[in-house]
């Protein structure tokens, strides 16, 4: 038998895995003590969709390998089996945190405690939900606050992982929202369940920016709170200023037509009194980088 399987099924019986998050297509159990996870399809599965999704997380595993030799922060996948009709992969638990929680159903669990289950037990539904959307909110500051005064080297080496994955192997983080980005204090950015298929969705290095900069706005779908919105605004407009730092460190090439659509984007998602002086940050940008230079 497979040893990832036997581990699994030592684990369960006995009852050292606790299920971190449900997800729209698989639940996350994770181990009580060690760095693992498991990701288990929610529907069982027919055979022959059990033979791709082996066959995927055998290629998964081949650029985990790969990842690692390239200093690429991407959670590793030890391998995958079936079990009761239904397929489970094994990765290595992110150090850290998700930078923030964006989907009230699937996501919120992996910050309750005890406690809060106690307390959602004995609510009706409606509270409950008020309860919970009060848990994400203040979740999603905190991390956004931190995120605010991160070391910048650590935003330096997500923009520069992102952009080795597009130039050594050709994989776009396609499914870049704030759950599948986990942040730990000492260790910078890690990100899971990445899809390896190469789809060329991105472009240049351009596409590859503005589709990091989604995860800064898709917390904000939560709550409709005013003053949970400008808290969070004004959060990410320190971590944007960041992420410009680290575009220009890793010679990110924009040409004018995509840095006012950088302006666009700052006029549209930052808090009032910090759009110019953002601006004049981007506009630095054009005065060093450019492809209309030849």
């Amino acid at each position: 038998m497979n040893k990832l399987k036997e581990e699994f099924i030592e684990y369960l019986q006995k009852k050292e895995l606790s299920l971190k998050a449900n997800g729209s297509s698989r639940d996350c159990l994770i181990h009580k003590v060690k760095p693992v996870v498991y990701l288990r399809n929610i529907k069982p599965m027919s055979f022959d969709a059990m033979q791709q999704f082996q066959l995927q997380t055998q290629k998964r595993v081949y650029y985990s390998k790969k990842f690692l030799k390239s200093n690429i922060s991407v959670a590793p996948v030890f391998g995958g089996f079936s079990f009761d009709k239904h397929f489970i992969e094994v990765q290595e638990q992110a150090k850290g945190v998700p930078i923030g929680i964006n989907n009230f159903y699937h996501s919120y669990k992996q910050m309750l405690t005890s406690d809060d289950v106690k307390k959602l037990n004995a609510m009706s539904n409606e509270e409950a939900k008020k309860y919970i959307i009060e848990k994400i909110k203040a979740y999603n500051l905190n991390i956004r606050k931190k995120l605010a005064s991160a070391p910048q080297q650590h935003f330096d080496k997500f923009i520069g992982d992102q952009l080795k994955l597009k130039k050594l192997f050709n994989i776009d983080f396609v499914d870049c929202h704030s759950g599948n980005v986990f942040y730990d204090e000492n260790n910078g950015f890690t990100i899971i369940d990445l899809d390896i298929d190469q789809n060329n969705l991105f472009e240049n290095e351009y596409d590859i920016f503005s589709n990091i900069l989604y995860v800064l706005n898709d917390v904000l779908e939560i709550s409709k709170d005013e003053k949970y919105i400008k808290d969070i605004k004004q959060h990410n407009s320190s971590i944007f200023l960041k992420l410009l730092i680290a575009a220009k460190r890793n010679k990110i090439d924009f040409t004018p037509i995509e840095i006012e659509g950088l302006k666009d984007f700052a006029v549209e998602n930052m808090p009032q009194n910090k759009t110019n002086m953002i601006l004049k940050k981007i506009d630095a940008l054009n005065l060093i980088f450019g492809r209309q230079k030849k």
